[in-house]
């Protein structure tokens, strides 16, 4: 902001403006924490869900948080997620959900179900909050709803809704690993190189894996890629790039 556009935003704020408000939040959130959380505050206790939304995170983003910190931040974002806001929805989602995900299958174990009452832990409350997010097109939420179907965690397994879900995500991994497997989609092993090579472009280690798995075949790269036999040797050396990153190691 300008120092025009400052002084002006202050003097609406001060009057009770809570779109200004929160534009004062936003201002001090690099610059002053205790500025900018008392205007997200302001603002948030007039019902602005982004501002509910942004004292969520300014609240918990000193490393030494309080307990009364830690409620707070959880209060707000539920009030956000309540007013429809979509990261804020997914967030909440995440606090409840314990699935595995395709892209990291370790990453969250399913608790028994005596704990999963004391830990807070619903899933079927998560992946509603999880559709609530992902049909205002939040792709987190997207990713994590296709997972949630995948593996039928909180709602029926349906591999073919998990596919909608990652398509929409563009979760180009998690497609490849539905066309590889067969996974409510004809088994296509060509189809599913051309989703790792494709996610390859965004350094996806677990893509990279997958293809270093198959190995190099000429044939299966001829059908991914379209090649005709000169380019052959071409296809043969983007297989040897795309698995020769560094952190793609044999486990």
């Amino acid at each position: 902001m300008h120092n025009v556009d400052i002084a002006k935003t202050r003097d609406l704020a001060a009057q009770g403006d809570a779109d200004a408000q929160y534009k004062l939040g936003e201002h001090y959130s690099y610059k002053d924490e205790e500025l900018a959380i008392e205007w997200y505050r302001k603002a948030a206790e007039q019902g602005h869900v982004n501002a509910q939304y942004a004292l969520s995170h300014e609240l918990l983003s000193e490393i030494y948080r309080t307990e009364a910190e830690v409620e707070e931040s959880e209060k707000w974002e539920h009030l956000a997620a309540d007013g429809g806001h979509p990261e804020a929805q997914y967030s909440v989602g995440c606090n409840l959900f314990t699935g595995p995900f395709l892209q990291d299958p370790y990453s969250s174990q399913a608790l028994a179900d005596e704990d999963k009452t004391k830990a807070g832990i619903d899933n079927t409350e998560a992946v509603e909050w999880f559709i609530k997010s992902a049909k205002q097109g939040d792709i987190c939420a997207q990713n994590a709803l296709g997972n949630a179907y995948y593996y039928g965690t909180g709602v029926p397994q349906d591999y073919s809704l998990a596919f909608e879900w990652f398509r929409k995500s563009n979760s180009l991994f998690c497609l490849g690993e539905m066309y590889y497997y067969g996974h409510g989609v004809e088994k296509d092993e060509a189809e599913a190189v051309r989703y790792y090579r494709n996610d390859c472009n965004y350094t996806c280690l677990e893509s990279k894996r997958r293809l270093k798995e198959l190995g190099w075949n000429r044939n299966l790269w001829k059908k991914a890629l379209g090649i005709s036999k000169g380019d052959e040797r071409k296809a043969e050396l983007l297989y040897t790039k795309l698995i020769s990153d560094s952190e793609v190691t044999d486990d």
